[in-house]
Parts: C-alpha cells; structure tokens; sequence
C-alpha cells in the first residue's frame, strides 16, 4: 500500500499509478463513498490483488485522501465524478446512513451525462442489513448488493506498510445477481472465499457473526472475573486464560467445536457440574447452565451411547432456579 505522488486536476486529487499493472486498465473499475475502516480495508484489499480502484468520495477530505493515496486513485470531490469514473460503487458508510447514501447517489446520476445509474453495479458493505437499502440506486436501473466481510475490522491504518486485514476472509454476497456475480469475482481474484445468502437470513447471519466474535468478550470476561475471584491478579489471569484460550479456538477452528470439547459435561460428569452450579450464582450461573445446555448437546452427538438425561435435567433446573 506504499503511496505514490499525487497529481492535482481541478477539485480532484489524482495519485499517480506509476508501475501498477497495465492490466487494470481493463478491468472493473471499483469506487468508495465512505473512507473509514470498512471503505479503507475493503479499497486496499482489492487493489492490492489486482482490482482497479477508482477512488474515494468521503465526507472527510482527510479519510479520502489517505484511502486514494493507499490505492494509487482519486479523492473525489463530489458524487458525481466518481460516478464518471467508476463502474462498481460501494457504500462503505455506517448502516445509518447507507439508505441516505443510496439516495445521494440516485440524485447525484441524474446530474450524469447518463441520467441514471443504468449499467452500474452498486453495493454495501453492511452484515445485517439488505441490498434493500440501496432500491434507491436500484429504481435509478442499477443492479444492487450486500457484501460483507466475516470478520472485525477495528480501525483505519496509519502507515502503508500495514498488512491486509481482509486476506483470506470469508464474504457473504445478496442481492442482484449482476451485483453479485461482479462482486464475487472481484473476490475470487482476490482469494477471498465467499457465499450467496438469501434476504431474509441477514439479520440471523450477522447474529451469529455476534455469537463467534462480540459474545466471547463477554464469555473471556465472565471467565477472567471468577478467576479474580479465586485470587488472581488481572494480570495472571489473563497471562493464565490466554493459552487456554487460544487453544480452544484453535482446535474448534480446526476440528469443529464437538471434536474440540472437551471438560466436565463431555465426559458426563455429573457431579463436577453440580459442584460448578453450588459455586457460581448470578449472571456467571446462569450463563454456565445455558452454554451447558448446548455443550451437552454436542456432547450427547460425540456419544450417543451415553445417557445424557441427567445432565440436561441438572442444566434445566438451574435455569429455572434465578
């Protein structure tokens, strides 16, 4: 991402491409109205594998001149010029705002020797929200999408030198199917494997993107807090939590969580789970018995021979037991 020298044409900041590749120049051209951390990963992550950027139009001059910088385009100064110059626009502002954007933009085509945005692919970026935010730019004969990567994003990078916070992440693609064919071989270019979902599975796919990520903080903290508990400094706790930790993900990520269980309720120790329920009260009580409830799910597949009734019925009645 090593910024090259600008060029200056009228409002627009032009950054000279220098010795990309030529064969850009043949390609879709994809553009970014929105220059934070979403527009910014996304924007480098393409060019960096061979998708020609066109530039950035933000509401932060700043934002957009660094983005342009960092893909070797253009900071654009208004909706449409970047219209003039790009085939495929993403909408990479927060999902507050991405129904107005799409209006802005449908406005902004009509300025446009075209008149509307027929021909022109455009998408967001956001994990619970459908290309249904963009029927503005779709009733002004654009071909409309949602892309969303499978992973955090935490901040927009200050050096060039930073590495590809989207290499190797998983996208799941809705919507038109010319927005997600165009979508999904920009992906395939960049090595990025992806899936269709439908509609109306955004809401529980981006619920369980929470579950896999936002939701263990709390589970980490819940965990790091009984460890404090029973005497340990913050500090050792999270020195002791972390391998044990990052072990377990490992092993789910490689094996699939009912291969990678293991404790108390995989080997149905009854027992140890009851003195775990006397110890515990409150939230950390009731969130052990309702993530028990599963594990002894996964624990009742791994070993169908094994009489799992007492372990669930231990479970239920501490969860009815607040």
């Amino acid at each position: 991402m090593q910024p090259r020298s600008k060029e200056t044409k009228g409002a627009d900041v032009t950054v000279s491409v220098g010795s990309c590749p030529a064969e850009r120049d043949a390609r879709l051209r994809v553009g970014f109205v929105g220059a934070g951390k979403i527009g910014f990963a996304l924007g480098t992550h393409l060019f960096e594998h061979g998708s020609k950027v066109s530039g950035y139009a933000s509401r932060t001059q700043k934002a957009a001149l660094w983005a342009s910088q960092c893909t070797h385009s253009v900071s654009f100064s208004s909706l449409q010029a970047l219209l003039d110059s790009t085939d495929l626009i993403f909408i990479t502002v927060p999902d507050g705002a991405i129904a107005e954007t799409a209006g802005q933009l449908a406005d902004a085509a009509a300025s446009t020797p075209a008149g509307d945005l027929s021909g022109k692919l455009v998408c967001h970026a956001s994990g619970a929200l459908t290309s249904g935010e963009l029927d503005a730019c779709r009733k002004a004969g654009a071909a409309c999408a949602s892309v969303h990567p499978l992973c955090a994003v935490p901040d927009v990078p200050t050096s060039a030198d930073a590495p590809d916070r989207l290499a190797g992440m998983f996208f799941t693609l809705e919507g038109d199917q010319a927005a997600v064919d165009a979508a999904g071989a920009l992906l395939d270019a960049a090595g990025n494997p992806h899936c269709t979902i439908a509609a109306d599975a955004k809401v529980r796919y981006h619920a369980a993107a929470v579950f896999l990520s936002n939701l263990v903080c709390g589970l980490a903290s819940e965990g790091l807090g009984i460890l404090e508990g029973c005497g340990f400094t913050p500090e050792q706790a999270l020195q002791a939590a972390g391998p044990l930790f990052t072990g377990n993900c490992a092993a789910i990520a490689q094996k699939g969580p009912q291969n990678a269980l293991s404790g108390p309720i995989e080997r149905n120790d009854l027992e140890t789970v009851r003195k775990h329920l006397a110890a515990l009260d409150g939230q950390a009580r009731e969130t052990y018995a309702t993530l028990s409830l599963s594990v002894c799910e996964l624990a009742a597949r791994r070993h169908p021979e094994r009489d799992h009734a007492p372990m669930r019925n231990l479970l239920e009645s501490a969860q009815t037991r607040r």
